[in-house]
């Protein structure tokens, strides 16, 4: 009779704790991930008697949950004519850059207010962020600073 190696018999048994072991606990992501844009939308051109002068815009910054972060305005111009508005986000360091495109294929000589809306989500609670809104042309719209937390309820006004 063949005697049974200790070696042998329990390999197999390693071998199926360390797989296990993987499937089970597996690699932990990178906490934050990247941070992006999501649920972009701009209002229709608004009434102006409906909002008032087009001199200024609020801006309204509100924590959605502990890592995404509501921005929205209130009376940002856009032209009459922009029938597509894309939106790019670029991140260097705590720098966010949200850059808002509009295009028309004729511009019209007329601008009109806008309401936009979007969430920055992936945030990280207790980093500071410097946060730049830019509009189509490069133009550093209005810029913040925030510490990023689940309670934050800030307004800005242009």
């Amino acid at each position: 009779m063949k005697k049974n190696n200790y070696k042998t018999m329990f390999l197999p048994i390693i071998m199926s704790l360390l797989v296990v072991t993987f499937v089970f606990v597996g690699c932990k992501p990178e906490p934050g991930g990247d941070i992006n844009v999501s649920d972009f939308l701009l209002s229709s051109c608004l009434d102006e008697d409906r909002i008032g002068y087009c001199d200024s815009d609020t801006i309204y910054v509100t924590a959605i949950d502990d890592n995404s972060l509501k921005i929205r305005t209130t009376n940002t111009l856009f032209n009459c004519c922009s029938e597509v508005f894309l939106e790019d986000v670029t991140v260097d360091g705590n720098n966010i850059t949200v850059s808002m495109y509009e295009y028309a294929e004729v511009p019209c000589d007329c601008v009109c207010p806008r309401s936009v809306v979007f969430a920055l989500n992936n945030m990280e609670i207790g980093k500071t962020y410097n946060i730049f809104l830019l509009k189509s042309d490069d133009y550093v719209y209005y810029k913040f600073e925030l510490v990023f937390d689940e309670g934050i309820d800030l307004m800005f006004i242009r």
